[in-house]
């Protein structure tokens, strides 16, 4: 059997030049174009890499982590409030990615926490800063710090300093930490009921990213703010 072709059609196709650019396409395309070269942008240069992993109660990473967010939130606390944050308290599993030594990025951060917590300051009693300290040595993690100075003679509370004073039960305390903490967030439920609660409204991560532009060149290290001997 052979067959015979009875019948072509074709339609008028346009060929657009392959550099025209749809313009609309464009504008939706554009916003998103800018954050990713943003999350490029170096922001700083880390002279040691840091983990949140590479130590018991403490770590390079978290202690870095607490000391910058301290650093940054506590101005604003004074102007606001006319007070000063005595420490600051964060979650190890909030911190998901390490620092390596080199360039560091807006992405290593986003990276490094990928949350949008944000930063709260609540103002607790000395039972419940007790409270928090039995959590830290029960819970024996790495969870940030910055201000507090704890030593535990393998699980009794050894000595307390705040600030470099030593503690006191009698006195009521300033503690910055995460919006999700203070909710109760890894069972850290000493933080739900504070005295007084003063919400910043600052990113987290925002927070770290302007303190490492500032400062350009960043290192952190283990220095025994927690300690079990």
């Amino acid at each position: 059997m052979n067959f015979e072709i009875s019948e072509i059609n074709g339609d008028n196709i346009k060929i657009i030049k392959s550099n025209e650019q749809n313009q609309d396409l464009e504008n939706l395309i554009q916003p998103y174009r800018n954050k990713i070269k943003n999350l490029s942008k170096v922001i700083g240069y880390s002279e040691t890499s840091m983990s949140i992993n590479d130590g018991k109660l403490e770590s390079s990473l978290g202690n870095f982590l607490a000391d910058i967010l301290r650093d940054e939130v506590n101005p604003i606390f004074k102007e606001l409030h006319g007070q000063s944050i005595d420490f600051c308290i964060l979650n190890k599993g909030g911190i998901r990615a390490s620092i390596n030594k080199g360039p560091v990025t807006q992405h290593d951060l986003f990276k490094v926490m990928p949350f949008d917590n944000k930063s709260v300051i609540v103002k607790i009693t000395g039972r419940d800063v007790i409270n928090l300290i039995n959590f830290i040595n029960k819970e024996n993690k790495s969870h940030p710090t910055s201000g507090i100075k704890i030593n535990f003679d393998e699980n009794k509370i050894n000595k307390i300093l705040i600030q470099n004073s030593d503690f006191d039960p009698k006195k009521n305390y300033f503690v910055l930490t995460s919006d999700f903490l203070q909710n109760g967030g890894d069972n850290m439920f000493f933080l739900t009921n504070p005295i007084d609660k003063y919400e910043i409204d600052l990113n987290i991560r925002d927070a770290f990213i302007k303190n490492i532009l500032k400062k350009d060149t960043i290192s952190g290290k283990k220095d025994k703010r927690l300690n079990r001997i």
